[in-house]
């Protein structure tokens, strides 16, 4: 059976230890942690012992380690995506969101991650090639930590769809690479989920939770939109999947606490045994 994690980039308005708090005391089993501001950044050594600290406390499994934004880089997803991009094509930017993801796989180490996921960003002409290169050094450098490293695709990114993720994989051939899987995105991709679990089997690390309302992307609480959610629960059963399934709601930070507790209620009705 998968287990149920909550990450805290729906608690923006608290620190780590705080969202933490909160997520355990909702019930949940895990926690995906935002190595971003205004959680574990800047990567220094109080902002992660304090991380490490809360983790402990609460005794919260870490399902995923969240590094798709940046926006410790020049505004970040305010101004211009996901901060500097793996899909950038300009060296310089590729070069500077290497270094800080590298600089985020040790913060993740050091609070007991093994699992963190990334983006490589909005789709640019001519960008494959460079991104694909710099995913697997990121692949590398991850597994050296002992973490797996999970893309998130995204309409709209380089890597957008299944069948783009499908092919990352194979152009970077590091058996560490695999999918950190939004089933919103996939959703608002028009796929089939079913099929889209039983492609991504055996190589995703993490699963996002949200629900959808159509095609429309935009993050609710579990039960306000129109996902498939019984598919979902018999494609991932099918397919063996016992790993996290990590609620995403970063669109929740005003009410992060009700979100949770509505969503959570919802997910164990869903995939009782």
């Amino acid at each position: 059976m998968p287990w149920f994690a909550y990450s805290t980039n729906a608690f923006l308005r608290f620190s780590t230890p705080a969202a933490l708090a909160k997520i355990a005391a909702l019930g949940f089993e895990g926690a995906e942690v935002l190595i971003d501001r205004p959680h574990v950044w800047p990567f220094d050594e109080a902002s992660i012992r304090a991380a490490a600290r809360a983790v402990k406390s609460t005794r919260l499994r870490i399902s995923n380690v969240n590094i798709n934004t940046a926006m410790g880089l020049d505004g970040g997803i305010c101004r211009d995506g996901p901060g500097p991009a793996l899909a950038d094509g300009d060296p310089k930017r590729v070069e500077a969101r290497v270094r800080y993801t590298k600089r985020a796989l040790r913060a993740a180490k050091a609070i007991g991650a093994t699992t963190a996921s990334v983006t490589p960003g909005p789709a640019r002409r001519g960008a494959w090639k460079s991104a694909m290169k710099a995913l697997g050094t990121l692949a590398e450098d991850a597994a050296s930590l002992g973490i797996r490293l999970g893309i998130e695709y995204e309409p709209g990114f380089l890597v957008g769809d299944a069948k783009t993720l499908l092919k990352a994989w194979r152009d970077v051939g590091h058996p560490a690479l695999g999918a950190n899987l939004d089933l919103g995105h996939a959703r608002v991709a028009g796929e089939n989920l079913a099929k889209t679990i039983d492609l991504c089997a055996g190589r995703t690390w993490n699963v996002h939770v949200e629900d959808i309302r159509g095609r429309v992307h935009y993050h609710l609480p579990v039960g306000e939109g129109t996902m498939p959610w019984r598919s979902i629960a018999t494609a991932l059963r099918t397919t063996r999947y016992d790993g996290p399934l990590t609620l995403e709601l970063y669109t929740c930070d005003r009410f992060p606490v009700e979100a949770g507790r509505t969503s959570l209620k919802r997910l164990k009705e869903i995939f009782a045994p």
